[in-house]
């Protein structure tokens, strides 16, 4: 079993190091936060900080800690599901040469284990050198804090490692189960990336959301401008733990509605982008779940946040409230490293599968340059979706958090700031282009019957 886990590994690098990449980057940023908390509570127990600073170090941590975290699940659980269902096909050769589905079940869950294991050593190690300048930066506000000394523990790079495996693991058991039942001829006979169906934890989750983003809004008009400005931004976080449950339900609709806006008649390359994107729909979803979520969360805090301040001109209350760029930098920025990483990342794993279809293509008679558009349209189409879903989360969220506000102080502006928006969507489209694009001119490079043998 252990010589067809590793030669399983090697025979899908891609997909298998881009995974990594990704989980390695979740693991990084969680093995920060550990580290802080961790170091904060074992200093409070010795007396070496005062209770006012480990109540300070932990609510400074918490934000951070609670984004990266709704971040993180979704994303490691959709790569996840990604990287084994793109290898179904392969699976499927196994039940022919022999290998039992509940063997090729436990060996997939084995493989993604293993790459929790490894992400996560990979993420503590990296994490080291890290945290200590992360408190440091705290502690230049803090002058009591200045000369604390913090690192990562035992427990705190076992937490690292249960959850980054638990995750891994979990998002990709359906999957599992999916490769060792279904039977070898449909699997082999059926698309590249059939349409999944909602599971019951997906209902759940999408339910859950739900409920959330009912009692938030219905809450915020029970509390003070504080309050509303302090718990505006949850609203559009429950949103997206909506859009992320319902995401195979909701992605190639919509994706479909939207590019119709351009007629196929128009492009080529556009018709073959826009079809390829509906068609595989699992990589779809993992490239722009991510993105949208990282467009959601700095959209609604600057959109909150000034809608917050002028409720309180208006109101006339004594208040200084200034946005704050380093902190916002520190809350804002793993979560959206993770999510830039994740979109680009998950879009380079299936280049196997789209050396594939550009090959077809270029023996159809297509030329390079049409191939190189497609690619070009392929992550402008995710990138845009990932930008308007997002617009109609944070055109929610400000309407609850405008409509509490005119409650308390009436004439508050109704406000969406776009600008932060557009510098995120940029950055995702870049890492999308890339990832595209530079797979694609490599991949040109490439014989069409070598491609087609791989």
């Amino acid at each position: 079993m252990l010589r067809l886990i590793f030669a399983e590994l090697r025979y899908q690098a891609r997909l298998w190091v881009g995974a990594l990449a990704i989980a390695v980057t979740a693991s990084v940023i969680l093995a920060v936060m550990v580290a802080l908390t961790v170091s904060a509570i074992s200093r409070n127990q010795v007396h070496e900080i005062s209770a006012d600073d480990f109540e300070g170090i932990i609510g400074f941590v918490s934000m951070p800690a609670f984004l990266s975290a709704v971040t993180m699940i979704i994303v490691l659980t959709g790569v996840a599901n990604l990287t084994v269902d793109a290898q179904r096909q392969n699976y499927a050769r196994w039940q022919i040469g022999g290998v039992s589905p509940k063997r090729i079940t436990r060996v997939v869950l084995l493989q993604l284990a293993f790459l929790g294991v490894v992400a996560s050593v990979a993420g503590v190690l990296v994490a080291l050198p890290l945290a200590q300048p992360a408190f440091d930066w705290l502690a230049s506000r803090v002058p009591s804090l200045v000369g604390v000394k913090v690192g990562q523990s035992i427990f705190g790079a076992l937490i690292v490692l249960v959850v980054t495996t638990g995750l891994m693991v979990l998002g990709g058991q359906r999957a599992a189960r999916r490769a060792g039942n279904v039977p070898a001829v449909e699997a082999l006979s059926a698309p590249v990336d059939p349409k999944t169906g909602m599971s019951v934890a997906r209902w759940v989750l999408a339910a859950a959301g739900f409920l959330a983003t009912v009692g938030l809004s219905a809450g915020l008009h029970d509390v003070g401008i504080l309050g509303i400005g302090q718990n505006g931004l949850f609203v559009g976080l429950a949103l997206s733990t909506v859009l992320a449950a319902l995401a195979p339900l909701l992605l190639s609709p919509f994706l479909r509605m939207w590019t119709r806006v351009v007629p196929v008649r128009v492009s080529a390359a556009w018709y073959l982008a826009r079809n390829a994107c509906r068609y595989r729909v699992v990589q779809s979803t993992s490239a722009i779940v991510p993105l949208t979520i990282g467009l959601v969360l700095i959209g609604s805090f600057t959109s909150v946040f000034s809608m917050f301040v002028n409720a309180q001109q208006v109101s006339g209350a004594n208040s200084q409230a200034q946005m704050d760029g380093e902190a916002n930098l520190v809350i804002f920025g793993a979560p959206l490293v993770l999510a830039t990483v994740a979109a680009a990342v998950t879009v380079f794993m299936s280049g196997r599968a789209r050396e594939r279809e550009f090959a077809l293509i270029n023996a159809a008679g297509g030329t390079p340059r049409m191939i190189v558009r497609t690619a070009i349209y392929e992550a402008l189409i995710y990138a845009v979706t990932a930008l308007l879903l997002a617009l109609i989360i944070v055109l929610i969220t400000a309407t609850v958090v405008w409509s509490a506000l005119t409650a308390l102080a009436p004439g508050t502006t109704f406000t969406v700031d776009l600008a932060p928006m557009t510098v995120m969507f940029m950055v995702g489209f870049v890492g999308l282009l890339a990832a595209t694009v530079i797979p694609t001119v490599l991949g040109l490079r490439i014989t069409v019957r070598e491609s087609l043998a791989a």
